[in-house]
């Protein structure tokens, strides 16, 4: 990645190949918001530039960034070609058209087969549409052709989950950490795993705010980190520790999701002036905020001071993990 930086500054003007090549650097160590911003620097260098536009699709629906994938697909609609359909699948997947997301992926597939980002979009649409065996099926196929796609580890540990096999997720998730080492993200997979396990199974529930704790020391800016160690520490009734690390991140990173966190731990404190605070806040960052705006409907609606905390539960989707 420094080497590409390099080159961009020295070079006689930026390259969309450069910036490109930067996007996919930030994509395989798991820096997804950089990777967004190399990937809007090329394309907007040369709308017509094709690599790796897949990936970019990929991570525009991982944002749920409807709009921008639109237009993204707008732009491409006069050409064809595997990273086209593989924009056109992902397009299709944020709007739950899960059958249109397998055909173009499939034709991807059909162009350039055992191709990598073509299989994990039909991976991402056949899990979200149930067909969870067909997605497990999916991201092996990946994993045996790239055993460092962090993508098809992640798919493998949610179809796991989804048929309640959840020593086999985390095997899998603890997969991701030998073949993509050092990388935040997958310690956050691995907690995911573990915090799913069966109430009978606590000791290993345990064990997930301590892979939280080391995803977010490997990377302080990790807001969902922060968040879920903070409602881990909510549920054992240690608000404030929860809350020590939700203020550190804030020194220094305004985020919707951790001003959220804070305002449930202030509930959670019975501060409810200073919760107000925090989650009005973090609508104002991000109106689609709807734990921010569950916290502010309990918090309007109850005598507070006689009220029990609201539940909180760790997200099971795809996109929240």
């Amino acid at each position: 990645k420094q080497w590409y930086q390099r080159r961009v500054r020295a070079g006689t003007g930026p390259s969309p190949y450069l910036h490109v090549k930067i996007a996919m650097s930030h994509h395989a160590i798991g820096q997804y918001r950089r990777a967004c911003k190399s990937f809007e620097d090329a394309y907007l260098l040369s709308s017509t530039y094709r690599e790796h536009v897949g990936t970019y699709a990929s991570l525009l629906a991982q944002q749920s960034n409807t709009g921008a994938l639109e237009q993204l697909c707008t732009r491409l609609s006069e050409t064809e070609g595997v990273e086209c359909y593989i924009a056109h699948s992902y397009l299709a997947i944020v709007k739950e058209d899960f059958h249109t997301a397998i055909a173009l992926s499939d034709r991807a597939c059909h162009v350039s087969p055992r191709y990598v980002p073509a299989l994990v979009a039909r991976g991402c649409a056949e899990i979200l549409s149930n067909k969870t065996t067909a997605a497990m099926i999916t991201f092996r196929t990946v994993l045996t052709v790239q055993p460092s796609c962090f993508e098809a580890h992640k798919g493998m540990v949610i179809a796991l989950l989804k048929v309640e096999r959840y020593k086999e997720a985390v095997i899998a998730a603890k997969e991701s950490v030998k073949q993509c080492p050092g990388q935040s993200r997958t310690f956050l997979l691995i907690a995911h795993a573990t915090s799913r396990y069966p109430e009978e199974n606590g000791k290993l529930r345990e064990r997930a705010k301590d892979f939280f704790l080391k995803a977010l020391s490997l990377d302080s800016t990790c807001e969902e980190a922060v968040s879920n160690i903070a409602i881990l520490f909510i549920r054992e009734g240690k608000a404030m520790e929860g809350l020590e690390h939700v203020k550190t991140f804030l020194e220094h990173t305004s985020s919707s999701r951790v001003h959220t966190s804070a305002g449930e731990c202030y509930l959670a404190l019975r501060q409810p002036e200073k919760a107000h605070q925090h989650l009005s806040i973090a609508l104002e960052l991000n109106r689609n905020n709807t734990r921010a705006v569950n916290a502010l409907q309990f918090l309007e609606q109850h005598d507070y001071a006689e009220s029990e905390f609201l539940p909180i539960n760790l997200p099971t989707t795809w996109s929240s993990i």
